[in-house]
């Protein structure tokens, strides 16, 4: 996997006809230009250095808080019931859920990527492990 450090030394040799790392303003510069990047492509797809599982076990509840870097699901969440049966939860919208039974097995999300999202669970067993397979936001990056 290709680091910032190689990519700033490639584009400097390509740029400026010298194989090393910027200083000062034009590395600052020059890695915001990469943080931009890797933020435009993660808009439009999905990449596996994005992804993480989440794992949680749940006493009671059905609002499940997601972690601080969570984008969006890459799976449906999976409940690991007392068969040790993995039951997919589909993603719906918030709105969708009036259409739904209260035995259907949903969830949604909520919240923003300020103050945080977390996870509605319908029919949610209680005492159960569930595994969500999420993207996460990237990270702004040092060389």
């Amino acid at each position: 996997m290709r680091t910032l450090q190689t990519i700033l030394q490639d584009a400097n040799a390509y740029l400026d006809l010298d194989a090393s790392v910027p200083t000062g303003t034009e590395l600052t510069t020059r890695i915001n230009y990469a943080n931009q990047a890797i933020w435009e492509a993660s808009a439009i797809a999905q990449f596996s250095e994005f992804q993480n599982v989440y794992e949680v076990n749940v006493s009671s509840g059905a609002t499940i808080t997601l972690p601080s870097n969570f984008k969006e699901f890459m799976t449906a969440p999976r409940l690991l019931d007392s068969t040790l049966t993995w039951i997919d939860y589909a993603e719906i919208r918030p709105d969708e859920r009036y259409s739904k039974t209260t035995t259907d097995k949903y969830c949604y999300v909520l919240g923003n990527p300020a103050s945080g999202y977390y996870a509605i669970f319908n029919n949610l067993a209680s005492n159960c492990t569930l595994s969500i397979t999420y993207q996460r936001y990237p990270s702004d990056s040092p060389p």
